[in-house]
Protein backbone atom coordinates (compact mmCIF):
# COMPACT_ATOMS: atom_id res chain seq x y z
CA UNK A 1 0.00 0.00 0.00
CA UNK A 2 0.89 3.67 0.45
CA UNK A 3 1.96 5.63 3.53
CA UNK A 4 3.16 9.13 4.34
CA UNK A 5 5.99 9.86 6.75
CA UNK A 6 6.30 13.18 8.52
CA UNK A 7 10.01 13.88 8.97
CA UNK A 8 12.27 16.60 10.33
CA UNK A 9 12.39 18.74 13.48
CA UNK A 10 9.19 19.63 15.29
CA UNK A 11 9.08 23.18 13.89
CA UNK A 12 9.70 22.09 10.29
CA UNK A 13 7.98 18.77 9.62
CA UNK A 14 7.93 17.67 5.98
CA UNK A 15 5.77 14.95 4.38
CA UNK A 16 7.32 12.08 2.40
CA UNK A 17 4.96 9.86 0.44
CA UNK A 18 6.03 6.24 -0.01
CA UNK A 19 4.87 2.75 -0.99
CA UNK A 20 5.19 -0.38 1.15
CA UNK A 21 5.16 -4.16 1.03
CA UNK A 22 5.22 -6.19 4.26
CA UNK A 23 5.31 -9.96 4.66
CA UNK A 24 4.44 -10.95 8.22
CA UNK A 25 4.74 -14.50 9.54
CA UNK A 26 3.77 -16.01 12.84
CA UNK A 27 6.84 -17.65 14.36
CA UNK A 28 6.80 -19.31 17.77
CA UNK A 29 3.55 -17.58 18.52
CA UNK A 30 4.79 -14.08 17.58
CA UNK A 31 4.25 -12.10 14.36
CA UNK A 32 7.53 -11.18 12.66
CA UNK A 33 8.34 -9.21 9.53
CA UNK A 34 10.14 -11.51 7.10
CA UNK A 35 10.02 -9.06 4.20
CA UNK A 36 9.64 -5.27 4.07
CA UNK A 37 10.02 -3.16 0.93
CA UNK A 38 9.56 0.62 1.14
CA UNK A 39 10.14 3.13 -1.65
CA UNK A 40 9.46 6.84 -2.17
CA UNK A 41 6.66 7.55 -4.62
CA UNK A 42 8.34 8.34 -7.99
CA UNK A 43 7.57 11.54 -9.80
CA UNK A 44 4.85 11.31 -12.41
CA UNK A 45 6.30 10.62 -15.86
CA UNK A 46 6.49 13.69 -18.08
CA UNK A 47 6.73 14.10 -21.80
CA UNK A 48 10.30 14.63 -23.01
CA UNK A 49 9.16 17.66 -24.98
CA UNK A 50 7.49 19.13 -21.91
CA UNK A 51 10.65 18.56 -19.85
CA UNK A 52 12.75 20.33 -22.49
CA UNK A 53 10.31 23.23 -22.62
CA UNK A 54 10.27 23.54 -18.83
CA UNK A 55 14.07 23.48 -18.71
CA UNK A 56 14.26 26.12 -21.45
CA UNK A 57 11.81 28.35 -19.57
CA UNK A 58 13.86 28.11 -16.38
CA UNK A 59 17.08 28.85 -18.24
CA UNK A 60 15.48 31.81 -20.05
CA UNK A 61 14.27 33.22 -16.73
CA UNK A 62 17.80 32.94 -15.33
CA UNK A 63 19.44 34.43 -18.44
CA UNK A 64 17.03 37.36 -18.89
CA UNK A 65 18.54 39.61 -16.16
CA UNK A 66 22.02 38.88 -17.55
CA UNK A 67 20.84 40.06 -20.97
CA UNK A 68 19.46 43.25 -19.44
CA UNK A 69 22.73 43.92 -17.61
CA UNK A 70 24.76 43.39 -20.78
CA UNK A 71 22.55 45.70 -22.82
CA UNK A 72 22.85 48.38 -20.12
CA UNK A 73 26.65 48.00 -20.20
CA UNK A 74 26.57 48.47 -23.99
CA UNK A 75 24.25 51.49 -23.84
CA UNK A 76 26.19 53.08 -20.97
CA UNK A 77 29.29 52.95 -23.16
CA UNK A 78 27.33 54.79 -25.86
CA UNK A 79 26.26 57.46 -23.37
CA UNK A 80 29.88 57.84 -22.25
CA UNK A 81 30.83 58.47 -25.91
CA UNK A 82 33.59 55.91 -25.44
CA UNK A 83 34.00 54.10 -28.76
CA UNK A 84 36.87 52.02 -27.38
CA UNK A 85 34.66 50.72 -24.58
CA UNK A 86 31.76 49.96 -26.92
CA UNK A 87 33.99 48.20 -29.44
CA UNK A 88 35.60 46.26 -26.59
CA UNK A 89 32.28 44.49 -25.95
CA UNK A 90 32.47 42.87 -29.40
CA UNK A 91 34.52 39.70 -29.90
CA UNK A 92 37.33 40.59 -32.29
CA UNK A 93 38.37 37.07 -33.29
CA UNK A 94 35.01 35.81 -34.58
CA UNK A 95 32.50 38.60 -35.18
CA UNK A 96 29.42 39.10 -37.33
CA UNK A 97 28.20 42.73 -37.14
CA UNK A 98 25.55 44.28 -39.40
CA UNK A 99 25.15 47.86 -38.08
CA UNK A 100 22.08 50.07 -38.26
CA UNK A 101 23.55 52.80 -40.42
CA UNK A 102 26.43 51.25 -42.34
CA UNK A 103 26.39 49.17 -45.54
CA UNK A 104 29.40 47.20 -44.31
CA UNK A 105 29.48 43.64 -42.99
CA UNK A 106 31.90 44.10 -40.09
CA UNK A 107 33.92 41.10 -38.96
CA UNK A 108 36.83 42.53 -36.95
CA UNK A 109 37.69 44.99 -34.20
CA UNK A 110 39.17 47.90 -36.16
CA UNK A 111 36.08 48.31 -38.35
CA UNK A 112 33.86 48.06 -35.25
CA UNK A 113 35.77 50.90 -33.62
CA UNK A 114 35.56 53.01 -36.78
CA UNK A 115 31.80 52.49 -36.94
CA UNK A 116 31.23 53.63 -33.37
CA UNK A 117 33.52 56.63 -33.74
CA UNK A 118 31.05 57.79 -36.39
CA UNK A 119 27.84 56.58 -34.74
CA UNK A 120 28.58 58.23 -31.38
CA UNK A 121 28.56 61.64 -33.07
CA UNK A 122 24.76 61.23 -33.14
CA UNK A 123 24.72 61.02 -29.31
CA UNK A 124 22.60 57.83 -29.28
CA UNK A 125 20.74 56.55 -26.24
CA UNK A 126 18.92 53.23 -26.66
CA UNK A 127 15.89 51.90 -24.77
CA UNK A 128 14.51 48.39 -25.28
CA UNK A 129 10.77 48.44 -25.97
CA UNK A 130 10.21 44.69 -26.56
CA UNK A 131 12.57 41.74 -26.32
CA UNK A 132 13.09 38.01 -25.97
CA UNK A 133 16.03 36.01 -24.62
CA UNK A 134 16.77 32.50 -25.91
CA UNK A 135 19.59 30.69 -24.05
CA UNK A 136 21.98 28.36 -25.85
CA UNK A 137 23.53 26.60 -22.91
CA UNK A 138 24.83 28.34 -19.77
CA UNK A 139 27.33 30.56 -21.60
CA UNK A 140 25.50 31.90 -24.67
CA UNK A 141 22.17 33.50 -25.53
CA UNK A 142 20.30 35.22 -28.37
CA UNK A 143 18.73 38.57 -27.44
CA UNK A 144 16.25 39.89 -29.99
CA UNK A 145 13.61 42.60 -30.06
CA UNK A 146 12.93 46.28 -30.64
CA UNK A 147 14.66 49.39 -29.33
CA UNK A 148 14.30 53.11 -29.72
CA UNK A 149 17.27 55.43 -30.02
CA UNK A 150 17.12 59.08 -29.10
CA UNK A 151 19.64 60.89 -31.29
CA UNK A 152 20.79 64.40 -32.06
CA UNK A 153 21.75 67.48 -30.02
CA UNK A 154 20.24 68.06 -26.59
CA UNK A 155 17.84 70.73 -27.85
CA UNK A 156 16.60 68.61 -30.79
CA UNK A 157 16.49 64.92 -29.79
CA UNK A 158 14.75 62.65 -32.30
CA UNK A 159 13.50 59.06 -31.80
CA UNK A 160 14.50 56.27 -34.18
CA UNK A 161 12.78 52.90 -33.86
CA UNK A 162 14.91 49.88 -34.74
CA UNK A 163 15.09 46.09 -34.49
CA UNK A 164 17.98 44.17 -32.97
CA UNK A 165 19.54 40.73 -32.71
CA UNK A 166 22.47 40.17 -30.35
CA UNK A 167 24.30 36.92 -29.80
CA UNK A 168 26.29 37.12 -26.58
CA UNK A 169 28.80 34.49 -25.50
CA UNK A 170 30.84 34.17 -22.33
CA UNK A 171 34.49 34.01 -23.36
CA UNK A 172 37.26 33.70 -20.76
CA UNK A 173 34.80 34.84 -18.09
CA UNK A 174 33.59 37.95 -19.97
CA UNK A 175 30.38 38.39 -21.94
CA UNK A 176 31.14 39.34 -25.55
CA UNK A 177 28.97 40.13 -28.57
CA UNK A 178 29.70 37.62 -31.33
CA UNK A 179 26.80 38.73 -33.54
CA UNK A 180 24.85 42.00 -33.73
CA UNK A 181 22.32 42.91 -36.42
CA UNK A 182 20.46 46.21 -36.09
CA UNK A 183 18.08 47.79 -38.60
CA UNK A 184 15.71 50.75 -38.64
CA UNK A 185 12.03 49.78 -38.61
CA UNK A 186 10.72 49.90 -42.22
CA UNK A 187 8.80 53.00 -43.24
CA UNK A 188 5.50 51.12 -43.18
CA UNK A 189 5.73 50.89 -39.38
CA UNK A 190 7.47 54.15 -38.53
CA UNK A 191 7.44 57.69 -39.93
CA UNK A 192 9.72 57.65 -42.96
CA UNK A 193 11.20 61.02 -42.08
CA UNK A 194 12.69 59.68 -38.85
CA UNK A 195 14.22 56.41 -40.05
CA UNK A 196 15.29 57.63 -43.48
CA UNK A 197 16.84 60.87 -42.29
CA UNK A 198 18.76 59.05 -39.56
CA UNK A 199 20.02 56.40 -41.98
CA UNK A 200 20.93 58.71 -44.82
CA UNK A 201 22.68 61.42 -42.84
CA UNK A 202 24.67 58.98 -40.75
CA UNK A 203 25.66 56.75 -43.64
CA UNK A 204 26.93 59.76 -45.57
CA UNK A 205 29.06 61.11 -42.74
CA UNK A 206 32.77 60.53 -43.41
CA UNK A 207 34.34 57.94 -41.16
CA UNK A 208 36.88 59.64 -38.87
CA UNK A 209 40.42 58.41 -38.51
CA UNK A 210 41.12 56.30 -35.42
CA UNK A 211 43.27 58.07 -32.88
CA UNK A 212 46.15 55.66 -32.34
CA UNK A 213 46.85 57.24 -28.96
CA UNK A 214 43.56 55.92 -27.53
Amino acid sequence: GMYTFMTGPEDDRQPVEARFSYMWRKLNGKWKIVHHHSSAVPKAPTNAKEEAEQKAEVMADEMYPIAQQNFKKWNDALLAKDYNKVAGLYYEDDLSFLPTVSPKFIQEGKATKEYFMNFLQKLPDGTITADKVQPYGPDAYLHTGMYTFMTGPENDRQPVDARFSYMWKQIDGDWKIVHHHSSAVPAGNAPASEAEEFTLTTAQDPEPEIDSKK
